[in-house]
């Protein structure tokens, strides 16, 4: 259980708590999530989030909060309201934003776009993994800080395509589909929770392939994919085998379809921070690149990959990725049920579980490639010895 004092109160900059209010009272309205739910028991109240599974006990400021939520509210009301309930006007504007932020991540809270006429000041048309969607701006800021991660992914406008609506209000933005609950973030988390919530629409569909968690590149005519534990350094190794020459597919996911063909999500890689000097020395405009920031709060650059070809290529290599300190970049012979392990680890299916047709189909992916552990510490000794590889195919 957290209780309200753990709610993400953190300090923040704040605007005049009256500033724009008419402005911006209508159009997003903020409550509760459909299966979130409100309980009291004991003279306790908390809230009970379906997506984490986690029962959220309240304080009396918390539960206040989310009984306005529960009945519907807007962000100027919800603040004011807060400020009038006791607090101090500063800290009415930190407690209700932090809150709100937290509790959306958790699934507990959503915001929902009344009329989108007249709000969109620009658009986008994308397309990555067979999904065409349109990316609806609220403001011409808004697309100029937005947009530029998407745009290697532009294609033709398509008028009947689904939206996705991203507004900003003062210093919360709102993004999701249209017509449907959408996330609350800060502005500058928009970028990063656009793409969660666009890999979880093209993952959910009910035709989806399995998705591996892998980097894939192509060299050669061929695929290379990279395997790898949190921190490994898989987009950070992408990065630099692109700028060795190597295709890009995908820093983070790979589909595979029910024939056994791979293709990257094409998606902007993003570099965290511990990378950031790392892959200046392959690309120099990374230190240019503008800084998101993660729902957990870490802080990454985008970098654009480029336009190019998603277009899937058979399979050649598999690498599993062993970062190890002081180590020289070796290769080294895996057997292909570790392979195969090292790629279903994190393995995703729309189904919630793998098939044995799925299982089948791995099977012969594996079988069909060289399968590798890269054991290494440097960079630069990793990007030779896999360039090495793939050009002596």
């Amino acid at each position: 259980m957290i209780t309200g004092q753990h709610t993400g109160l953190r300090s923040s900059s704040v605007v005049s708590l009256r500033d724009e209010a008419s402005r911006m009272a209508d159009d997003v309205s903020l409550r509760l999530a459909d299966d979130a739910a409100l309980i009291s028991i004991g003279g306790r109240e908390a809230v009970f989030s379906s997506k984490r599974q986690r029962l959220f006990e309240l304080n009396e400021t918390a539960a206040w909060l989310a009984r306005r939520l529960q009945a519907g509210t807007s962000w100027p009301a919800l603040r004011d309201d807060l400020a009038d309930h006791g607090l101090h006007p500063l800290v009415a504007e930190s407690y209700a934003r932090d809150s709100l932020l937290m509790w959306s991540r958790e699934g507990i809270a959503v915001a929902t776009c009344a009329r989108m006429e007249g709000l969109e000041a620009e658009h986008q048309a994308i397309e990555i993994a067979g999904l065409r969607r349109k990316l609806c701006y609220g403001s011409h800021a808004l697309m100029k800080r937005i947009a530029p991660v998407f745009e290697h992914l532009e294609t033709e406008g398509d008028a009947d395509a689904p939206g996705y609506e991203i507004l900003e209000r003062g210093n919360l933005a709102f993004v999701g589909r249209r017509g449907r609950s959408m996330l609350i973030v800060t502005p500058l988390q928009v970028a990063p929770a656009l793409k969660g919530l666009l890999v979880e629409e093209i993952l959910g569909a009910p035709q989806a392939p399995v998705a591996l968690h892998t980097a894939c590149l192509s060299s050669n005519g061929g695929m290379l994919l990279l395997a790898g534990a949190p921190g490994a350094g898989k987009s950070t190794l992408t990065v630099a085998l692109m700028s060795a020459g190597f295709g890009y597919g995908g820093d983070d996911i790979a589909l595979v379809d029910h024939a056994g063909r791979v293709e990257g999500m094409r998606f902007a890689p993003a570099i965290k921070t511990g990378a950031w000097r790392l892959i200046s020395n392959f690309r120099a405009d990374l230190s240019s690149a503008p800084i998101h920031h993660r729902l957990d709060g870490k802080r990454i650059r985008f970098l654009s990959p480029g336009n190019g070809s998603g277009d899937a290529v058979p399979v050649r290599w598999i690498i599993s990725l062993e970062r190890r300190e002081s180590a020289s970049a070796v290769l080294v012979q895996e057997d292909p049920v570790d392979a195969l392990a090292a790629l279903t680890r994190d393995a995703y299916s729309s189904r919630g579980a793998a098939s044995s047709e799925d299982i089948r189909m791995l099977v012969q992916l594996v079988s069909r490639a060289k399968c590798y552990r890269l054991v290494y510490s440097e960079l630069n000794e990793a990007v030779r010895t896999l360039a090495g590889l793939c050009a002596n195919a």
